[in-house]
């Protein structure tokens, strides 16, 4: 069970996390509006965990940050050896180089994502290990006004990453491709384009407990990956 005790002291547009694209810009009506104070308990956390004998596991976690405070699926996903299926955190995500906050929407910029997959990962060696998923497709698409139809993807995202860890440290570099898709109706047209993205990431100890770490993203049409956008 948790709580969080929020003071705005300037105008912002989410009054649960700090999103800096939801800031109002200097002179529009939003600004306007002053400051404020919010209390909530969204964040308190559910999660349930199944093992049998050593090569099967099942988990399902979820939370209240749903609108109006409802129930929010985190994860739901199986494993049976090296085969995963369900969701959690994208392949094409490196959830242990992402520092922690004190607010919970996180460092913006980053890539930070749940979805459905089917993910298969191969240990190469000791130090090695090569992970090749197929996950949810989700386009985000702008449609002009006017347009009808939807944005859907005719095949999932296609996510690969290697990672390379040692005693107090690992670096991991990953790519997605991805298909971005409108599907007109009656007079509208269909388009489509090829999205893309490389990520690196790492996370070294080089003193004590202490941590440094860092991620590196680069690509065209993968805002559906990265954080705040």
């Amino acid at each position: 069970a948790k709580v969080d005790f929020i003071q705005d002291f300037d105008a912002i547009g989410n009054a649960y996390d700090f999103q800096t694209n939801s800031i109002p810009v200097a002179g529009s009506t939003a600004a306007d509006l002053s400051g404020r104070t919010t209390i909530h308990a969204r964040e308190t956390r559910i999660n349930l965990e199944l093992r049998a004998a050593k090569r099967f596991r099942a988990f399902v976690e979820g939370d209240f940050y749903g609108d109006g405070n409802s129930f929010r699926l985190r994860h739901a996903y199986g494993e049976f050896g090296r085969l995963l299926g369900g969701q959690t955190w994208s392949t094409f995500q490196d959830i242990s180089a992402r520092p922690l906050t004190i607010d919970f929407e996180g460092p913006d910029g980053e890539i930070f994502v749940r979805q459905a997959l089917l993910r298969f990962t191969q240990p190469l060696s000791k130090a090695v290990k090569w992970a090749i998923a197929v996950e949810n497709p989700t386009p985000n698409i702008a449609v002009p006004s006017g347009e009808a139809g939807a944005a859907q993807s005719e095949a999932p995202d296609f996510v690969t990453t290697l990672r390379l860890s040692g005693a107090k440290s690992h670096v991991q570099v990953g790519g997605v491709l991805r298909q971005l898709r409108f599907d007109g109706q009656g007079g509208s047209p269909d388009a489509s384009t090829t999205g893309w993205g490389a990520h690196l990431s790492f996370n070294v100890r080089p003193f004590g407990k202490d941590e440094l770490m860092g991620q590196v993203v680069y690509g065209e049409g993968i805002a559906r990956y990265v954080e705040a956008l």
